[in-house]
């Protein structure tokens, strides 16, 4: 092979070097693309235009809360006090006691959207509102929560009467199962007996129908 002819193939290798190259580069930026367009269509929204604040129960002396709100909505209640935006006003969450009458006011943020409220009283009835003081101290909600009801923090004074034991519930099973009257002479150990042996049988096994465990039983 001339000098000229091996020049020209180190050429040729170079050059198909160079394109797998950029084919590969391509390959990954088509695939960086693909994946940004998945995460985008997939990706859940941080808001949704709603107007709601919705009350959790966390536990009997805690609850959490979140809302969302549309400026559309906030500007309704801020054209009336004559404001432009919630700049200009204090942004509070009232808390409302109803079990109590009562209500407490924590100061909040447009950063914020959840809330964890602690120290609240077991089996009490609780709702929040979120809105604005304006200068003469008068509260404005712009949206109200559902009302909770935070689980008493003692044990239940509720108490079952009628407990079914076993053998009662066996019993009754036996009788509505076709058999008729409780054959003379069963006992109640017995009975139970009878109808484990039922229970061991409906695992069924290959060659068993029906009619033969029914038989069998």
């Amino acid at each position: 092979m001339s000098k000229a002819e091996r020049l020209s193939l180190d050429k040729m290798q170079e050059k198909e070097e160079c394109l797998t190259s950029s084919l590969g580069n391509l390959k990954e930026v088509n695939k960086e693309v693909e994946e940004s367009n998945i995460w985008s269509q997939y990706q859940l929204s941080d808001e949704y235009s709603e107007n709601k604040i919705v009350m959790q129960v966390k536990n009997p002396t805690s609850a959490h809360i979140y809302w969302e709100f549309t400026t559309e909505q906030a500007n309704l209640v801020l054209s009336e006090l004559g404001y432009q935006d919630l700049s200009q006003v204090p942004l509070i969450l009232r808390l409302y006691d109803l079990t109590k009458n009562k209500h407490y006011d924590i100061n909040t943020t447009l950063e914020h959207r959840d809330w964890y409220i602690n120290q609240l009283n077991p089996g009490h009835n609780y709702l929040v509102k979120l809105g604005v003081i304006d200068d003469d101290m008068k509260f404005h909600p712009i949206i109200e929560s559902n009302r909770i009801r935070t689980p008493r923090n003692t044990v239940s004074d509720n108490l079952d009467e009628d407990w079914m034991i076993v053998k009662d519930k066996l019993e009754k099973i036996y009788l509505l199962s076709g058999k008729g009257e409780l054959e003379e002479g069963y006992s109640s150990p017995e009975i139970i007996k009878k109808e484990e042996r039922v229970i061991q049988l409906s695992r069924l096994e290959e060659g068993y129908s029906s009619i033969s465990i029914l038989k069998d039983s």
